[in-house]
């Protein structure tokens, strides 16, 4: 008898849990509906521009965070973008990751993250450089980066 009224209490808190849960959903809805339509959270104060590098050939700029949003233009590769700090996730897209760009000729847009080297410096090998699997001389590898490749730098 006990057993069974273990039993019963267990599974009505775990009931009354799920409950709550439940309830507090439809707020985590709202907040997930207003990241899919626009900017993550944040003031204009806090925003940083910096530059960011494009690491593919033909990246899209688009008018909304969406694969959807019209096509504004794209990104060449190795060109130097203004990233303004903003951000947005499209939720309908695997939380795909895109950040607002300004590109040169004054474009603006959004563009995914993946694609580019936020906060790097473009650079160009004057030398074949050695690769490395991990930062220790003994970790040495056959790779290597020829002459005159483009590279982004996000550390010196």
């Amino acid at each position: 008898m006990k057993k069974l009224f273990s039993i019963a209490l267990v599974l009505g808190i775990m009931s009354v849990a799920l409950f709550i849960q439940g309830c507090s959903s439809g707020q985590n809805d709202k907040q997930s509906t207003e990241s899919e339509a626009g900017v993550s959270e944040g003031t204009e104060e806090t925003l940083q521009e910096v530059n960011a590098i494009s690491l593919w050939e033909g990246i899209s700029v688009r008018q909304a965070p969406s694969k959807e949003g019209k096509w504004l233009s794209s990104i060449t590769l190795g060109e130097s973008v203004t990233h303004t700090g903003q951000s947005a996730v499209d939720s309908t897209d695997k939380n795909r990751g895109y950040v607002y760009v300004v590109l040169s000729d004054g474009t603006e847009g959004w563009s995914v993250d993946y694609g580019l080297a936020i906060d790097a410096k473009l650079a160009a090998t004057k030398e074949e450089a050695v690769i490395y699997k991990r930062p220790d001389l003994l970790t040495v590898t056959e790779d290597k980066i020829p002459v005159m490749s483009m590279v982004a730098v996000e550390e010196e």
